[in-house]
């Protein structure tokens, strides 16, 4: 009776033993207990943009699951630009399972991009396979961009009940250049450079609008991309034309097309 128990018992302690021993050579270190798995809230990792004129910082928020005790969370930068970023300090209180960080930047120039990492290494503080990401990458820029006029913004390449809106034009006196913020997607700007004449000259020869082109069953193709073509300005009914070929990479395109901007009204002289 003895030898029968001892043969169901030794295979299933064999097996853990085998199981042990594998996720050791996989190199797979279990986390601790007593880790506060700490960690950045999502959708963070991007680019910023901040205006000149405030606070030269950005705010992280940041997680923890092991909510006993008040902490203070090393927090590590990586950067290819020295001197430009500090970091406050990440403190939880007992208790508290979020607080805020900030990325301090006082030194950045206007209308230049920087990028860091922030991370939390330390096995304390942060979990190798814990709920969120330990760190975040992102890019910042100051920018001095200001609103010179309002209008209307036409494109024939949307459907008629979305293809006119209003749309605002800013000017950036450090680049010498116009922007229209956002236009057809959160975060895709397009800009250019004009001479207050008819010289209108865009500043890239392609651009993504940041649209997604879907097939028929809703799937995503791609982003809609324009590749400039020409554009000018006609003093006589203040509109900016734009033409581009607008294409999918990889599924053709609508063929070229002219975006136009009607100023309603200039709201100052950059001349």
């Amino acid at each position: 009776m003895m030898m029968k128990l001892l043969s169901r018992y030794i295979p299933a302690a064999f097996l853990a033993c085998m199981s042990l021993a594998c996720s050791r050579e996989d190199g797979l270190v279990p986390d601790s207990d007593a880790c506060y798995d700490v960690y950045f809230a999502g959708g963070q990792s991007r680019d910023y943009e901040v205006d000149e004129s405030g606070e030269a910082s950005l705010t992280f928020t940041v997680k923890r699951t092991n909510i006993r005790g008040a902490i203070t969370v090393p927090v590590k930068i990586e950067t290819g630009e020295r001197g430009i970023f500090a970091l406050s300090t990440l403190r939880f209180a007992d208790g508290e399972g979020t607080a805020t960080m900030s990325v301090l930047f006082d030194e950045a120039k206007v209308q230049q991009k920087y990028s860091a990492r922030i991370s939390i290494e330390d096995p304390l503080y942060a979990k190798t396979y814990g709920r969120g990401d330990t760190s975040v990458e992102f890019s910042v820029v100051r920018e001095d961009y200001r609103r010179c006029a309002s209008g209307v913004f036409y494109s024939p390449m949307l459907q008629s009940s979305y293809s006119i809106w209003e749309q605002d034009l800013e000017y950036s006196e450090t680049l010498d250049t116009y922007r229209f913020a956002s236009l057809f997607e959160d975060g895709y700007h397009v800009c250019f450079k004009w001479d207050g004449g008819l010289n209108v000259v865009l500043t890239e020869e392609s651009y993504d609008t940041g649209m997604n082109y879907n097939d028929e069953s809703g799937n995503s193709l791609g982003h809609i991309t324009g590749d400039a073509v020409s554009a000018a300005y006609d003093p006589s009914v203040d509109v900016f034309s734009f033409t581009y070929d607008y294409v999918v990479e990889g599924y053709g395109g609508f063929g070229e097309l002219t975006d136009q901007y009607m100023v309603s009204r200039w709201y100052q002289n950059v001349f």
